[in-house]
């Protein structure tokens, strides 16, 4: 984010391209956690994946459908 608004970030886009397919496909937020630590995809402070982050993005479902 800058200046208050969304910024392209690639390898944030690319994981949460993989969590919104997992949701999709019916992942439990825990698996989803596992799924993204096994391709290698970082969250923003470089702390790994917990259930209670994914949920946040979910959340925002919505902003993140247009990258599709």
């Amino acid at each position: 984010m800058k200046n208050g608004k969304l910024v392209e970030n690639e390898e944030e886009q690319k994981a949460i391209k993989f969590l919104l397919a997992a949701h999709s496909s019916g992942w439990s937020l825990k698996t989803i956690c596992d799924g993204l630590e096994k391709e290698n995809a970082s969250t923003r402070t470089g702390a790994p994946w917990r259930p209670s982050t994914v949920a946040k993005i979910l959340k925002r479902e919505d902003v993140y459908r247009d990258w599709e």
